[in-house]
């Protein structure tokens, strides 16, 4: 298993690397927060569908179909843990940072990092079993995070339009597939997989160019992002694993849903805070801060699992 956490330490150190790339370009002006925001639309709308989509496409096998369902049980287990690890450190809410804590707290940014990690790990086959946790994660995010965070006069969308997301709809798209037995051409395949292996340079070059917007001085100097993170990135992963443990979780379904629960917090609260009015700098600082530190954090934590068994 240390072989194995060692693997990941290179993965998240090559994320990381992309991410640099991502950061020097917006500091030197190749590309503003506009053309950010335009890559970051088609990463979500187009890039990673393409990917979820793809990873379906294998071919049928009754012990991948049998892991699938046993992805979502432990997906499931493993928001139970969050949410109630978040709901013990933040009993009540006093104000919209306490709001943007829980949410970064729950949701992390199992998309744009986790993906490029399982994707370098696992290949397709960890890319489907993630697909189950993303599922779970929009359908969560767009009911509880947003019914959770104050809107002010923002209007929300109805809620079956925020879960026909094209994430989503690759998803459904892909399990049709799956199960139905569908033989994809070649010919249409190989397009897919183009544009899918897009997905992990164009997630950490946006990832890059975000964190150049982010204030690290004021981030440094606030002790509470330093409570925040290690609960986001050590506390809640290790009890997550020993739930999988206790669960008899098998080391690929495990090790793809605890990647997915030690992932630094969610862009997507930065986002909701910015449309809702709410405390936007320091959703911004908690997602820099937790996305620097965790190409730390999950090998740590891919060790811990390791050490009891996973």
């Amino acid at each position: 298993m240390a072989f194995f956490a060692l693997t990941v330490l290179e993965r998240s150190v090559m994320l990381l690397v992309l991410v640099a790339g991502g950061f020097l370009c917006a500091k030197v002006g190749i590309g503003d927060e506009r053309m950010t925001k335009k890559m970051s639309d088609l990463l979500l709308l187009v890039i990673t569908p393409a990917l979820l989509l793809t990873s379906f496409m294998g071919g049928y096998d009754p012990e991948t179909a049998r892991k699938l369902l046993r992805a979502l049980e432990y997906s499931a287990a493993s928001f139970a843990v969050l949410f109630a690890v978040t709901y013990l450190f933040i009993p009540r809410v006093r104000n919209g940072r306490s709001i943007v804590e829980r949410l970064s707290l729950i949701y992390s940014n199992c998309g744009f990092f986790g993906i490029p990690l399982v994707y370098g790990l696992f290949g397709d086959e960890g890319v489907m079993y993630m697909s189950v946790y993303i599922a779970m994660f929009n359908l969560l995010f767009w009911t509880h995070g947003i019914s959770s965070m104050p809107s002010g006069n923002a209007p929300r969308k109805p809620f079956f339009r925020n879960l026909l997301s094209p994430a989503i709809l690759s998803i459904a798209a892909g399990l049709v597939i799956y199960f139905a037995r569908i033989r994809v051409p070649e010919l249409i395949q190989e397009p897919f997989r183009y544009v899918a292996d897009c997905n992990t340079p164009a997630a950490m070059l946006i990832a890059g160019a975000t964190l150049s917007r982010s204030n690290f001085a004021s981030c440094l100097k606030n002790g509470r992002i330093y409570a925040v993170s290690s609960v986001r990135l050590l506390l809640m992963p290790a009890l997550v694993a020993l739930v999988l443990r206790l669960l008899g979780a098998e080391h690929i379904l495990a090790m793809v849903a605890l990647i997915a629960s030690a992932c630094p917090s969610a862009v997507s609260v930065t986002a909701l805070s910015s449309s809702t009015g709410n405390d936007t700098e320091y959703a911004s600082q908690l997602f820099s801060f937790t996305t620097l530190i965790s190409a730390l954090t999950i090998p740590v934590i891919s060790l811990f699992a390791g050490a009891i068994g996973l």
